[in-house]
């Protein structure tokens, strides 16, 4: 059962994925779909930045911008990688398509072709460090709905603005997190079509609400900023429980400095944010923790620490 929903507005987005057609008139279109798809992707999507050419090796193209790597696999079964080794957040393809092996647009997007006649998908690494995974749907009867799972131990937590990041644990008391920026969808004559996404369980959902208005084809594009381990904080079932019972948010920030001094200037401006979701873990016997990656994010857990 889907959990939450995030209706916020349709706007550029930090981890990428985008719906678009195969409508692509003219030669190029015709004797190549990779490359037609990448063009597509260029012409249509908004605030594209610049797409970053990795190296192919062994099945995979990787990239390096911003101090951030990506490995995308040509094989769609394989999950795109943010970030590295067991830090590393994985991303698997939306279960919804059916694609063939990818192959690289000569401006390094990875573009992978339907093998059913519905939803192409298409990957870049951006300039900026973040990743977008672009799915392509030509026509009304394709699919709207875009269901996104990560690897082991990944949690989807609510930002402090109201947005959704993937957090996972790096093993070293450090934690990593891909934040998305908002959905945002355009038809194929640039028009905005409403997007937003669901949590159901441990899937993120893009949906696409297209109306008989809508030219396709669409394209919707979350996009996600991978960010190494920072500085955490986990508190045990004692500790959580006096956060969510402190009265209120001003009073939890006064414990929180006791328990956390480094965390004090963080709970000044975002201290209702930690309140509620302490009190949501309380309320499920769970434990909170915290993660100094911009902005801060506040998620719970249940493991040999949350005693």
């Amino acid at each position: 059962m889907r959990t939450r929903t995030y209706a916020r507005p349709v706007t550029a987005g930090i981890l990428t994925a985008a719906l678009v057609g195969t409508g692509l008139t003219g030669a190029i279109a015709a004797e190549d779909p990779t490359e037609s798809t990448a063009q597509l992707i260029a012409d249509v999507a908004p605030d594209q930045g610049q797409v970053v050419a990795g190296a192919l090796q062994n099945g995979a193209v990787t990239t390096q911008a911003q101090d951030t790597a990506a490995v995308i696999s040509l094989d769609p079964n394989q999950p795109i990688t943010l970030g590295t080794g067991s830090a590393g957040i994985q991303v698997n393809l939306p279960e919804e398509i059916a694609v063939a092996d990818g192959k690289v647009a000569s401006d390094g997007t990875v573009v992978y072709q339907a093998t059913d006649g519905g939803a192409d998908a298409a990957v870049q690494a951006l300039h900026d460090g973040s990743v977008r995974v672009q799915t392509i749907t030509p026509d009304a009867s394709g699919p709207h709905e875009f269901t996104y799972t990560f690897g082991d131990g990944a949690q989807i937590v609510e930002t402090a603005d109201g947005g959704i990041a993937v957090v996972t644990d790096a093993g070293d008391g450090t934690f990593t997190a891909a934040v998305l920026e908002d959905a945002w969808a355009r038809d194929a004559s640039g028009a905005e079509v409403a997007s937003h996404y669901e949590i159901d369980g441990d899937a993120l959902v893009q949906v696409v609400e297209a109306t008989s208005e809508t030219a396709y084809p669409v394209v919707a594009d979350p996009k996600w900023k991978w960010y190494a381990g920072a500085w955490s904080a986990k508190f045990n079932r004692s500790e959580t429980r006096q956060l969510a019972v402190a009265g209120g948010a001003a009073a939890m920030c006064g414990a929180l400095a006791r328990m956390a001094p480094n965390l004090a200037v963080i709970c000044g401006v975002y201290g209702g944010y930690i309140f509620s979701q302490a009190a949501i873990a309380n309320t499920n016997n769970a434990c909170i923790a915290i993660t100094a990656t911009p902005p801060p994010l506040v998620f719970r857990y249940k493991d040999n620490d949350c005693k």
